[in-house]
């Protein structure tokens, strides 16, 4: 009978390391995460705004941690964060996907820039801004992390996220600002079950907090770019 006690035991830690394998929670232990992007200086008196386009990013990672589309969702935060700097007049996102559902480049990711400029002349555009996502790294630390079979586990996680972004003058096809933006985090997580069998191994964030994590590298990159900008255009 205690053996009996003793094999199912076994197999329900078994059947629990398996199912449980990759799925946890991830709460932020940063209070950047809960604070507003960059807080842009008011535009010059005299900066020309400009008419801008934002074409889906291409996603160059093999390990997103995002579900979905993420060109599309880089599309819709650095909307926000664009028309927050009040130095663009940004073209409505249905626009820009009707455009290239009709010159067959939807999906294509980032284009060249003789390709995205004519894009944003059929749109009206005097300017387009594309990017990529050039890595997106969630591993556990290698220090300071632990496995515990079954029941809930603290430990932490290291983020990399590093993106590459070009505004790009539809007139001449020229790139007039180009930058990078960068996130090397560390997060606290809470899994309910076994992240992986070793240290450094691939894990999956929770989608609110990857959201964030790519809207602070979009900001780093745009707090680059927008001092270059008033340069370029203010009379």
């Amino acid at each position: 009978m205690k053996k009996h006690v003793l094999s199912g035991l076994v197999a329900g830690l078994a059947l629990s390391f398996i199912a449980g394998c990759g799925s946890s929670s991830v709460s932020s232990s940063y209070t950047k995460d809960t604070t507003p992007v960059t807080q842009y200086t008011p535009p010059p008196v005299n900066i020309q705004v400009k008419r801008i386009a934002i074409l889906p990013f291409k996603d160059k990672t093999t390990n997103s941690p995002i579900k979905g589309d993420v060109g599309s969702m880089a599309v819709d935060q650095l909307t926000t964060l664009l028309v927050n700097t009040g130095r663009f007049s940004v073209i409505e996102r249905e626009r820009l996907d009707a455009v290239l559902q009709e010159q067959g480049l939807a999906g294509k990711g980032m284009l060249d820039p003789a390709t995205a400029a004519q894009v944003g002349k059929i749109l009206g555009a005097e300017l387009v801004f594309t990017g990529s996502i050039t890595n997106w790294e969630v591993r556990e630390a290698k220090e300071g992390t632990f496995v515990l079979l079954g029941g809930s586990s603290a430990r932490t996680i290291d983020i990399d996220l590093a993106l590459d972004g070009r505004i790009i003058n539809t007139t001449t096809s020229e790139i007039m600002f180009a930058d990078s933006g960068e996130i090397k985090r560390q997060e606290k997580v809470t899994a309910t079950a076994v992240l992986s069998g070793s240290p450094g191994a691939y894990v999956k964030l929770d989608q609110s907090v990857a959201g964030k994590q790519l809207r602070l590298g979009l900001d780093d990159m745009l707090s680059k770019i927008i001092p270059k900008v008033d340069a370029k255009f203010s009379r």
